[in-house]
């Protein structure tokens, strides 16, 4: 899901809704081109809080109980993703040389506003090297295997 990239050519500040593994997100993007350093820097960010189809399960659940007032008040996970890529125009198109990844999430399971447990994700990849390859491919007509969301077994 990190290489994955929704440009659009008439806008430089715009949002849509993008389907991920996390589900189908709100995402905004920015776009700033830099024609000095001949470069393009593409910001991602992703509100992974209302997600609709969010892909998620409980786990370790057994003796809890769930308040459903409390979701109402506040919810008890949160999370959010910022990405940002670095790409270079070439003659072929347009390579990613850079894409940076920064996921946080936290979960209140109490509903405290002190007692929340942060996981944060970080990533990053640089292009070293591109060459240019022929290859033949032959054309045939691909078959749609759905979409990239996990489905738990029932």
């Amino acid at each position: 899901n990190m290489l994955q990239l929704t440009i659009k050519t008439t806008q430089n500040v715009y949002g849509l809704q993008e389907n991920g593994i996390a589900g189908i997100c709100e995402a905004s993007y920015v776009i700033q081109e830099d024609r000095k350093a001949n470069k393009i820097i593409v910001t991602k960010s992703k509100d992974l809080n209302n997600c609709n189809e969010k892909i998620k399960m409980d786990i370790g659940m057994a003796y809890s109980h769930t308040c459903s007032n409390c979701r109402k008040i506040r919810k008890n996970t949160r999370g959010t993703a910022a990405y940002t890529y670095i790409l270079k125009p070439t003659d072929a198109g347009t390579l990613i040389t850079q894409a940076t990844s920064q996921e946080v999430h936290q979960l209140t399971p109490f509903n405290e506003m002190t007692g929340a447990a942060i996981t944060e994700a970080r990533q990053k990849l640089v292009l070293e090297d591109a060459k240019v390859v022929h290859v033949t491919v032959p054309e045939q007509e691909l078959k749609n295997r759905g979409s990239i969301q996990y489905q738990f077994a029932s």
